[in-house]
C-alpha cells in the first residue's frame, strides 16, 4: 500500500484560447460551460480520471476542492473566464 499523493493544478479556461499552432478556438460561453460541465462530472461520481498531456500519465483521483477565480484573460486568450484551481487526491 502507498500513500496517497495531492495533486494541485490550475487550468486556463476562457471563452477564445490559442491552441499549440495559434489557431483560435471557443466561443461565447464556452468557458462557463465547460466549468459546469468540470463541476458536474465532479459531483455524480466518486473519482475520475485526471490526464497529465505532457507524459500521458493518467490518476484516478476525488477531486477534494475547486475554485473558479476570474482573471483578465492572457494575450493568447478572450473573453470571459479565469483559472480554476483544482485539488485532487490520488486513490
Amino acid at each position: 500500500m502507498y500513500r496517497a499523493e495531492l495533486v494541485r493544478i490550475q487550468l486556463s479556461c476562457f471563452d477564445f484560447e490559442r491552441d499549440q499552432y495559434g489557431l483560435l478556438k471557443g466561443y461565447e460561453g464556452s468557458a462557463l460551460a465547460r466549468w459546469q460541465a468540470l463541476r458536474d462530472t465532479v459531483s455524480y461520481g466518486p473519482t475520475v480520471k485526471l490526464q497529465d498531456l505532457n507524459t500521458n500519465e493518467v490518476l484516478t483521483v476525488v477531486v477534494e476542492e475547486m475554485s473558479f477565480i476570474q482573471v483578465a484573460p492572457p494575450t493568447d486568450g478572450s473573453g470571459f473566464g479565469g483559472v480554476i484551481s483544482l485539488t485532487a487526491r490520488t486513490v
